[in-house]
């Protein structure tokens, strides 16, 4: 060709990674990838098998935990179960202490009672009017009530 024929077009030169030299900036043609016919096996083998073992160790571990927490809330289950009766029985108790309380108070106010009037009157006393010679009160004489 000559300067004759008119102007000439630059020459395309392939830069590889670049664009190549030209109009638009437009790249050379890359080779093609060739394409998977099956997936490809990982290139560290192992790496996948030690993986694969630490995630069945750490789900064999998941599953004890959860055995084991099933196991402590039916222990729980029964100390609170456990603890509801003694917490009846505790209760009862409590009232019935509760009556012995305050039977001693009614009696202790009753002793009282008959402490001063003995203390105003001795000769209102049990066994207080007993013939000279006479044996001592026994103790049923001292007892009212027995």
């Amino acid at each position: 060709m000559s300067a004759a024929d008119g102007p000439q077009r630059p020459r395309l030169v392939a830069v590889p990674g670049g664009p190549a030299a030209g109009e638009d900036g437009a790249r050379s043609p890359e080779p093609a990838a060739p394409a998977p016919s099956a997936p490809r096996a990982p290139a560290r083998p192992w790496l996948a098998i030690v993986l694969a073992v630490a995630l069945a160790l750490c789900a064999a571990a998941l599953y004890a935990q959860g055995r084991e927490v099933s196991a402590l809330r039916g222990q729980l289950a029964q100390v609170e179960a456990q603890l509801a009766r003694a917490e009846a029985r505790l209760g009862a108790w409590q009232l019935w202490a509760g009556g012995v309380r305050d039977r001693a108070a009614r009696l202790r106010a009753e002793l009282g009672g008959l402490e001063a009037a003995l203390a105003q009157d001795p000769e209102a006393a049990p066994g207080a009017h007993r013939e000279p010679g006479a044996p001592p009160a026994s103790a049923g004489e001292l007892r009212p009530g027995r």
